[in-house]
């Protein structure tokens, strides 16, 4: 799902994207300047293994994403989200979908069966 920088206004757009696995979904409005907020959440599962003993396990996923797209090169550096850029004025929902699902699955993430485990470094 593509949307153009020209079409988001202070009204919110909503979007639900869905792969096998997760689901992504949320609104994006206007926030300033060529600044817009996206609010959104991603759920599902995916199979991840455990950094302790490397056995694959389900991961249930309840995330909360909250970015803000930039149209254009973003100057600022008061902002308390990250910012993407986008430099051709559309915001593609799908790589930002992506981007975040792979950024949630390079978390640290231990198995039930070692969530007990201390790690001594």
């Amino acid at each position: 799902m593509k949307i153009a920088c020209r079409h988001i206004g202070n009204r919110p757009i909503e979007f639900k994207l869905e792969n096998e696995e997760m689901t992504f979904f949320g609104s994006i409005v206007f926030q300033k300047g060529s600044l817009f907020y996206l609010n959104g959440h991603i759920d599902g599962h995916f199979s991840a293994p455990c950094d302790i003993c490397a056995e694959p396990f389900d991961t249930i996923l309840d995330e909360t994403i909250e970015i803000l797209v930039s149209d254009g090169v973003y100057e600022g550096m008061d902002e308390m989200l990250d910012v993407v850029e986008v430099l051709d004025s559309v915001v593609d929902m799908e790589t930002i979908f992506h981007s975040e699902a792979e950024l949630i699955k390079c978390d640290y993430r231990r198995c039930p069966d070692c969530s007990k485990e201390t790690v001594n470094y």
